[in-house]
């Protein structure tokens, strides 16, 4: 499965935000469901700042995209939920994945950097 940035370019349909892929939701809106800032202005109360459980920069902004630009392709939506699920039932190799990314957040090349790409 594309990540959908990948199917947004290789279809020439442009920015990912903008794209009808992403669900469009006004700056209004989005302020009042504190998707990713409460309406103090502050992550705190926010629903980023209650399901983020990251360890790294990365994975930070990598939830703040999917947070902000949901996609619309139920496809895309149901593979990110087995891939969420995957790593919860599989509480092992989850914690191992978060271990790894601990310990080597900037090292592109180790098995963080793998599977984190892989569960995009």
């Amino acid at each position: 499965m594309h990540c959908i940035r990948d199917l947004v370019r290789s279809r020439g349909l442009g920015d990912v935000a903008s794209s009808p892929l992403v669900l469009q939701i006004d700056a209004a809106t989005r302020r009042h469901l504190e998707l990713t800032h409460a309406l103090s202005g502050g992550l705190s109360g926010s629903l980023l700042a209650a399901v983020d459980r990251t360890v790294t920069a990365g994975g930070g902004r990598l939830m703040e995209r999917r947070l902000s630009s949901t996609s619309r392709v139920l496809d895309v939506a149901q593979e990110r939920q087995n891939r969420v699920a995957f790593v919860v039932d599989q509480s092992r190799i989850g914690n191992e994945l978060r271990v790894t990314c601990i310990l080597h957040p900037y090292d592109s090349t180790d098995d963080c950097s793998h599977y984190t790409t892989a569960l995009q």
